[in-house]
């Protein structure tokens, strides 16, 4: 493992014939600020990785990358690919302070954790750019989250919300679909529960037991494993059903969240027609009432991708011809 991130070169993506970097339509860098995580979420393959330690970048050797890509790659933003940008606080916010004062003028984004933001931080991050945070919740029901072992609470998940809020921060949440103990009607209760804290937008996944994970290894012991973990290549499918929350039931829930958010499932092994059957049917099914609104939402989206004349599911890297 090496301790001293800031002892590596920066990521050399011209050697791989890189030209630009495509997410989300934008040419967005993948900033790597620091690795390792060290909570002990059930689901999560980071701490066996990791071996429960975090290591942090010194905030002026990123800002010395940020500078060398926007002359190299003429980015406009960038997208910080830790899974803790914000646990080092006082590190977070020298970060933000430096990329204020330098003017870099770079709209960028973060996952961070509920429990390590402070409004002083928030405002940092909004001066110095940062339009979105995505924040891992997995349930909102206390029993489920408590088998998380997340290692902070609901509530604290409501005051970094309200914080982003106040200064115009969006919020971009994880749900997971499938946790130790949970059930179709623990879901839908999390969904519901979800709307009332109000995130900008929600994201929803069925669980994927990785082996040496605690989900995994209660996985074995109280559910049936359905298709292995190696095999389950997307969160459309189904990994395992328990007694409690059978596959039919997980696939049940995944189609009315996903529909009810408007962000449809799209199958990779189908055709983008079968795609649209496969939506329509699901529309009429959970959501009929709204379905002039899904129209439009569906029809926007694709006239966005023609016009952008490239496909969505494709890698987030752009190569020279």
């Amino acid at each position: 493992m090496i301790k001293d991130l800031d002892s590596l070169p920066f990521a050399d993506y011209e050697t791989l014939g890189v030209k630009r970097f495509n997410f989300e339509g934008k040419n967005q860098y993948p900033l790597i600020t620091s690795r390792g995580c060290p909570y002990n979420c059930c689901f999560c393959y980071s701490q066996v990785l990791s071996k429960h330690s975090w290591r942090g970048r010194k905030p002026d050797l990123l800002i010395e990358e940020l500078k060398s890509v926007i002359k190299k790659f003429d980015c406009d933003s960038f997208v910080v690919c830790d899974d803790n940008f914000t646990l080092d606080i006082a590190r977070a916010e020298k970060f933000c302070d430096l990329l204020t004062n330098e003017k870099l003028n770079l709209k960028w984004t973060c996952m961070a954790r509920a429990d390590k933001i402070t409004e002083r931080l928030v405002k940092k991050m909004k001066l110095s750019g940062c339009e979105r945070v995505q924040i891992g919740v997995e349930s909102l029901v206390p029993e489920i989250f408590k088998e998380v072992d997340k290692g902070e609470s609901i509530d604290d998940i409501k005051t970094a919300v309200k914080l982003f809020k106040k200064y115009g921060v969006k919020t971009y949440s994880f749900f997971i679909i499938g946790l130790p103990n949970d059930t179709f009607e623990g879901v839908m209760k999390s969904y519901k529960l979800s709307k009332e804290i109000g995130f900008d937008f929600n994201s929803w996944q069925n669980l994927m037991p990785i082996p040496r994970t605690r989900a995994h290894d209660w996985v074995k012991k109280h559910g049936k494993i359905i298709r292995d973990y190696k095999n389950q290549s997307s969160v459309l499918e189904i990994g395992f059903e328990t007694p409690e929350f059978t596959k039919e039931e997980r696939e049940k829930a995944f189609n009315i969240i996903t529909i009810k958010e408007k962000a449809y499932p799209f199958d990779p092994k189908k055709s983008y027609l079968q795609n649209g059957f496969s939506t329509l049917n699901l529309i009429l099914k959970y959501d009929a009432y709204h379905l002039p609104l899904h129209i439009y939402k569906i029809t926007r989206k694709a006239i966005s991708m023609l016009i952008k004349g490239r496909n969505q599911t494709l890698s987030h890297i752009e190569f020279v011809d």
